[in-house]
């Protein structure tokens, strides 16, 4: 998914260098000060975990082949900006040692597969987690009152002791002694104290399940993202001069999109759901 050294004119490759320099120097001065010194060592892992994932070309029908991304997990972890710098790096010692991509297309793939995909990635990512939780919270509240109203028409249909059977009670109001004075009768409230742990087991239990989807769904975003912005480069690449890159828009689409949506989608999706469960696993700080 690389574009290399020589398909992209000056027209192209500089303003987008121009446009990365200023987010680099920033993402580095704001997520890589002192600040973050204990979340450093996490980063680099990650970071030379995705050199290695990036170096495996998974060759699909069409002379082509595909790569994952692996920095999404950094995206939504810390923050699209920290994905940004890790795999600018990624980039620039993979230019430098093995030839993929190249020095004067760095800004362009940096900008495709560091920044626009994960920050698609964090964006999906926090929408389907305020989602999902407007939807438990809406559900809950469904249940209580499904609940208390059940708990209502039982506590109307049944007899007390003493009254006649299937009504109300119909014994008078007690009466204490002296003026002329009704005791209102206690209210019992211990239903909805049994009810409260039972919710809260509920929701122990969903939340892993719609965390995990919600992470595959933003990792998936994110490769169809950063395929998409590659291909649209090499399309305005295209129409501003035939001499650099001959082939045309909706060949390149169909070349960089299919087995994007088809394979490697869902391949970045698992690795990061994967990946996310191990680190959390092994309580590595910042993941635990």
């Amino acid at each position: 998914m690389h574009i290399p050294d020589g398909f992209l004119s000056p027209v192209v490759s500089i303003p987008a260098l121009a446009a990365a320099t200023p987010v680099w120097i920033y993402a580095a001065r704001k997520h890589f000060g002192p600040s973050a010194v204990e979340s450093l060592p996490v980063m680099g892992s990650v970071t030379a975990l995705a050199f290695v994932i990036q170096t495996i070309m998974i060759p699909v029908p069409g002379g082509t082949s595909i790569h994952l991304l692996g920095v999404t997990l950094l995206a939504l972890r810390y923050n699209p900006l920290v994905a940004f710098v890790c795999e600018s790096l990624v980039l620039l010692m993979q230019a430098t040692f093995f030839g993929a991509g190249g020095f004067t297309v760095l800004g362009v793939n940096a900008l495709a597969m560091g920044l626009l995909g994960p920050g698609a990635a964090w964006l999906v990512h926090r929408l389907l987690g305020r989602l999902s939780a407007a939807l438990q919270k809406y559900g809950d509240v469904l249940r209580r009152g499904t609940r208390g109203g059940e708990s209502g028409r039982g506590e109307r249909s049944a007899p007390l002791s003493g009254g006649p059977a299937g009504g109300a009670s119909a014994l008078p109001p007690c009466k204490a002694e002296g003026p002329s004075r009704e005791v209102a009768p206690a209210v019992d409230t211990s239903l909805n104290l049994r009810r409260a742990p039972l919710d809260t087991s509920l929701n122990l239990r969903r939340a892993p399940l719609s965390q995990k989807a919600a992470t595959f769904a933003a990792a998936y975003v994110a490769m169809q993202v950063s395929a998409l912005s590659i291909s649209l480069v090499l399309g305005l690449q295209h129409a501003l001069s035939e001499r650099y890159f001959p082939v045309p828009l909706p060949v390149t689409l169909a070349a960089m999109m299919v087995p994007s949506l088809v394979v490697a989608g869902p391949l970045e999706g698992a690795y990061t759901v994967l990946a996310l469960a191990l680190l959390r696993r092994s309580k590595v700080h910042g993941f635990s």
